[in-house]
């Protein structure tokens, strides 16, 4: 694909513009856990945690939702094996897990030039869930999309098909 960088910018904007007005924390060419993130977009909740739905304990819970957006032109099987591993260091890195961390999901958006099945068959294995004991709490659930920037399809894994579904008219 000859326009790669020039539809990886247009696609990152238009997906930085679609972001729910929730997502206020971002930042752009950031380094996250070593490598270069191109849009790390995120809310995250702090709220007193409640018995029953209703009443106030005096405790106070957090929650998150990160979106981090990565160029990854020339992608093989190999590599997204790379992303997942990356991304629970990633995920270690930005999030604080304490007693009062109620969830985390965090989703890896990888802008490549072409699929291949392999490439398609590694995502579809890539996701993670894991429950924290004590001394953290709560859970944390990792997904992945591709986006194919020259076929203009996304690719999600099983996780991600929830994200894929609010990105398709970004491409």
């Amino acid at each position: 694909m000859e326009q790669f960088t020039e539809e990886f910018l247009a696609f990152r904007d238009r997906m930085e513009a679609a972001l729910p007005e929730a997502f206020k924390e971002r930042e752009r060419g950031v380094m996250i856990a070593g490598r270069g993130c191109a849009l790390a977009a995120g809310y995250s909740l702090s709220c007193e945690r409640k018995m029953f739905g209703m009443i106030g304990t005096g405790s106070h819970t957090h929650s998150h939702e990160l979106r981090l957006l990565f160029s990854a032109p020339g992608l093989t099987a190999e590599d997204a094996v790379g992303w997942r591993e990356y991304a629970q260091a990633a995920l270690k890195e930005r999030i604080k897990l304490d007693r009062a961390h109620e969830f985390t999901i965090l989703s890896i958006i990888l802008a490549t030039d072409g699929m291949s099945r392999d490439v398609i068959k590694t995502l579809k294995k890539s996701d993670a869930e894991e429950r924290y004991e004590k001394p953290g709490a709560g859970w944390s659930q990792i997904r992945f999309v591709a986006a194919d920037l020259e076929k203009r399809k996304l690719y999600p894994s099983p996780l991600g098909k929830p994200l894929a579904d609010l990105m398709k008219g970004l491409l």
